[in-house]
């Protein structure tokens, strides 16, 4: 019996172990105000940032120029960012006429807090806004940044990951 026991509990911690190296929030549809849904793990091969932000936010605000230059300027070299609006309550025609206002071309997420919530935890946690994270090509988190980031910045970080 008790080897019977040892061997169940090895499958679950063989099956648990396995289940830990899936990158199950990568998986995950995120809604965007395109109306297209995306996934992170659409983006393999390319260095992310994802941005959590929010319309209310003033530094968040302020770091939308640099994010937008940073996404023209790197998306030929193979790098996306992703905003995700984050404990916001605005509808989708409100952030729709916020992202017109403010010329912002790169993906926006939106929608349920709890989805939104678990991607930010998936992704380390989310403490204050603006925060930025940052995923190598192979879609693993290697960076997170708390606050506005500037564009000379925000170079300075992707660099090394091209």
């Amino acid at each position: 019996m008790k080897r019977i026991v040892w061997i169940v509990l090895f499958f679950l911690c063989t099956i648990a172990s396995a289940h830990a190296e899936e990158p199950w929030g990568l998986d995950m549809p995120l809604n965007t105000l395109s109306g297209q849904p995306i996934r992170l793990a659409d983006f393999k091969g390319k260095v992310v940032l994802i941005n959590f932000w929010a319309t209310w936010c003033q530094p968040c605000l302020g770091e939308i120029p640099d994010l937008i230059a940073f996404q023209k300027e790197y998306e030929e070299r193979g790098v996306v960012v992703v905003g995700v609006n984050y404990m916001d309550t605005s509808e989708r025609e409100e952030l729709l006429a916020f992202q017109k206002k403010h010329n912002i071309s790169y993906p926006m997420v939106f929608g349920d807090p709890g989805r939104i919530g678990s991607l930010g935890e998936f992704l380390g946690g989310v403490r204050g806004l603006p925060t930025s994270k940052l995923l190598n090509r192979e879609g693993k988190p290697v960076q997170s940044i708390m606050g506005a980031i500037k564009l000379e910045n925000l170079k300075k970080i992707v660099d090394p990951l091209l």
